[in-house]
């Protein structure tokens, strides 16, 4: 019972170290990114699919994020409990490329759908399209890259219609509620900025996608200062919550 005890200590010790690093490394990649739209005339380029270097930076920081959680936190239990790692380093090069595949497939789906959104709620239909996929690019790669790279394609339409891990690890649990959370955030900020749009206040960046990526990225960074409050406010007190 006391070794139990002292290995919940220490996971729930790693959940919060988990917690605070990942979002200490989001909200820097989402700084660098805000910093570089506020520098001369950067921000009204934002929906320019390929001059804005915003995308690459928030891919990097989602990769960052995955690389400091293989190297730091995870052990020989995956998310599998009966696949340890040296089978998953013995999987066959055709099942890594059927994964990368259908991770590559589900990314191209949501890429859609977002797109799709974008328009049902008001983007225009024959006009702006490079600045409807830069702003579906930035939603996907907020919301549904961490859990894919994360998860594996199969593991995250898992998660998104069950909210339910095969996990056997309190870090592993925390690295998908985090993504989780900061998901959320990341789309109510961009349905958010849509507001300032019919405004006529005739300022440059009301211009369609800006608010709405904007609004994304603050969103998202404010998913993760929630996450990171509630772990270290529990720390002090276990009873507290306030994220479902």
């Amino acid at each position: 019972m006391a070794g139990k005890r002292q290995e919940s200590r220490i996971s729930s010790s790693e959940d919060v170290e988990l917690t605070v690093l990942l979002s200490i490394v989001s909200l820097i990649g989402v700084g660098i990114s805000v910093a570089y739209l506020s520098y001369g005339d950067n921000l009204y380029s934002v929906g320019k699919f390929w001059l804005s270097p915003v995308l690459i930076t928030l891919i990097c920081n989602e990769l960052g994020k995955y690389f400091l959680y293989l190297v730091l936190f995870r052990n020989e239990k995956t998310l599998n409990p009966r696949e340890n790692l040296v089978q998953r380093k013995r999987r066959p090069l055709k099942h890594r490329l059927g994964e990368g595949l259908k991770f590559c497939i589900l990314i191209g789906f949501f890429l859609t759908v977002y797109a799709f959104v974008c328009i049902t709620l008001g983007a225009p239909v024959l006009e702006n399209h490079e600045e409807t996929l830069t702003l579906a690019a930035v939603l996907t790669i907020l919301t549904i890259f961490p859990l894919a790279m994360f998860l594996g394609a199969h593991g995250c339409l898992q998660y998104l219609w069950t909210e339910s891990l095969d996990s056997v690890s309190n870090v592993d649990v925390a690295y998908a509620r985090l993504a989780k959370i900061a998901a959320a955030g990341a789309l109510f900020g961009a349905w958010s900025g849509s507001i300032v749009a019919p405004l006529d206040w005739d300022r440059r960046w009301q211009v369609y996608p800006i608010p709405n990526i904007i609004g994304a990225l603050l969103g998202y960074s404010l998913g993760d200062l929630c996450v990171l409050s509630q772990k270290l406010i529990s720390k002090i007190m276990p009873s507290f919550t306030f994220l479902p």
